[in-house]
């Protein structure tokens, strides 16, 4: 409800604001400018002043994060702002939209998003009432887009039909350490069920900003290793960070590609995929790599969010079922050995490399 209502409100400002107030214009720019300055410096008190009490921020996946969760996840993670271009500004009495587009390149991947702002004033001073976003989309049809050209040709698995999905950009990086993934995901309690012994090996493949490759690295210990892919040479920087400010040791970063993670061959005790599998671009080719990586007892470990549930709030191209991730992935030589279901709404798959 809150998502449609947010929807209708931006809509309805996009149309119906009046032609832009010059000196109230400029006033918006400088409230989007400190904002944007907050954001990469991490300035909690300047946020603060700018978000309004009644904030609320819409993305793509109808994730939504009010002014209090706002606040809480940039005390605890560093974030950068991409420079938005071509934006627009309305003003009508003491209600702004922002209208704008910001452009990002990683690796194979170019992409550009698209935001609305939306400020009221309230005593003399602008506030940030909401944000609506979506990513990535194609800049002339403004179209939602999963890959670059250089991937554009295959779109759904050829085995079960299943489309690939959208790729998130480093844009969304705080999604992933959103406060709430806590509970929605248990994170802790998924690493638990793995039973991963201490000085093993692992590849964390996909792992954006290190939430899952900083709890690994714990329990690996000293004398273990984890290697935290990922394919966005952005996200290896945030992650490089946050490895940085854990002073972790055990952690060695791998900017992979899109067919290819880069990791050792033969040196994997466990390569886990948390939400990633099923945005592959390229799953055949990449499980092949990942075979190659793993010990001969080594387990390959899929994460999704469970298609069968219909009350699981993901978008269906962002969800797996088990049997059409028993049907992509056996076929390059894994067998299905665990079906774990002990999250509140993902399947833990389990599978082991097949004995020829």
């Amino acid at each position: 409800m809150r998502k449609r209502t947010l929807a209708v409100f931006c809509l309805f400002l996009a149309v119906h604001v009046a032609t832009a107030q010059p000196d109230a214009r400029d006033e918006v720019l400088k409230t989007e400018a400190a904002y944007s300055e907050a954001k990469i410096h991490n300035d909690i008190a300047a946020l603060d002043r700018i978000l309004a009490d009644d904030y609320i921020g819409l993305n793509q996946w109808g994730s939504t994060r009010d002014k209090q969760s706002t606040l809480q996840l940039f005390t605890s993670f560093q974030t950068t702002s991409l420079v938005p271009s071509d934006v627009t500004v309305k003003v009508s009495g003491d209600t702004a939209t922002v209208c704008g587009m910001m452009s990002e390149s990683s690796g194979n991947m170019h992409l550009k998003f698209v935001f609305l702002r939306t400020y009221v004033k309230r005593q003399g001073r602008w506030q940030l009432l909401s944000i609506a976003q979506t990513f990535p989309v194609d800049p002339d049809t403004m179209t939602v887009v999963g890959q670059s050209n250089s991937q554009a040709a295959h779109t759904a698995h050829p085995i079960t039909g299943r489309p690939y999905a959208v790729v998130m950009g480093s844009a969304g990086a705080d999604w992933l350490v959103r406060p709430e993934r806590e509970h929605e995901e248990e994170p802790d309690k998924a690493i638990a069920a793995l039973q991963i012994a201490k000085g093993s090996t692992v590849a964390d493949i996909g792992a954006g900003v290190g939430y899952f490759t900083w709890r690994l690295a714990s329990v690996v210990g000293p004398t273990g290793r984890v290697y935290a892919n990922d394919i966005q040479p952005e996200m290896i920087q945030k992650l490089k960070k946050n490895i940085q400010d854990r002073a972790l040791t055990n952690v060695e970063p791998v900017l992979g590609k899109f067919d290819d993670p880069k990791l050792p061959k033969g040196a994997i005790n466990l390569a886990l995929l948390v939400d990633v599998y099923h945005e592959f671009s390229e799953p055949q080719k990449m499980l092949d790599r990942i075979r190659e990586s793993l010990k001969p007892d080594g387990r390959l470990v899929l994460i999704e969010y469970r298609k069968e549930d219909a009350k699981v709030p993901i978008k269906a191209e962002h969800k797996m079922s088990v049997a059409d991730a028993k049907a992509e992935v056996e076929p390059e030589g894994f067998k299905l050995d665990q079906v774990l279901e002990v999250l509140p709404r993902q399947h833990i798959l389990v599978f082991k490399v097949r004995v020829m």
